[in-house]
């Protein structure tokens, strides 16, 4: 196996970097002893009674690869979101620990949505740019085969940012 030059493009000038936010912006670690809190359907409720994102931990490493390589006009978010509260309460955790801009973050009803957002950021926003510097940074293995296996796009899997 060779070894990845992901890296050396996320490092780039040129990368444009959408991170997604649980497991990866922020620690998934909501439960008291396990890493949930309840299931996907209690899930949304939870955000009824209140922010779930308010305790949420951002992870360190990240911010200090987002402080030393990147341009905050090419940092975006890409999160998938069952409600609009939990989207605005993810946006308002993103945009207090990070140096993120709102207007840099979309939020998806399903994970293969997430390919049809890097294609109009691309699109829109860097028509020019070469595809292998479009960078998903991502937990979810599904949701990164999806993008490797139907784009050019660069995939990254958070365990990279693990020395």
């Amino acid at each position: 196996m060779s070894k990845s030059k992901v890296k050396n493009i996320m490092k780039s000038k040129n990368a444009v970097l959408i991170f997604d936010v649980d497991g990866v912006l922020a620690a998934y670690e909501f439960g008291k002893r396990n890493h949930n809190a309840c299931s996907d359907e209690e899930w949304q409720k939870m955000f009824e009674d209140g922010s779930v994102y308010k305790n949420a931990r951002p992870i360190k490493t990240i911010k200090k690869w987002l402080k030393k390589y990147s341009n905050t006009d090419r940092v975006f978010v890409c999160t998938k979101s069952y409600t609009e509260a939990e989207t605005e309460d993810k946006v308002r955790f993103i945009t207090e620990n990070y140096p993120i801009k709102t207007e840099n973050i979309f939020a998806v009803k399903t994970d293969e949505e997430k390919l049809d957002v890097l294609k109009k950021i691309h699109t829109d926003i860097f028509p020019d740019l070469k595809e292998k510097y479009i960078v998903m940074i991502d937990d979810t293995i599904s949701v990164l085969s999806n993008i490797q296996e139907n784009s050019n796009y660069s995939t990254v899997h958070i365990s990279s940012f693990i020395k």
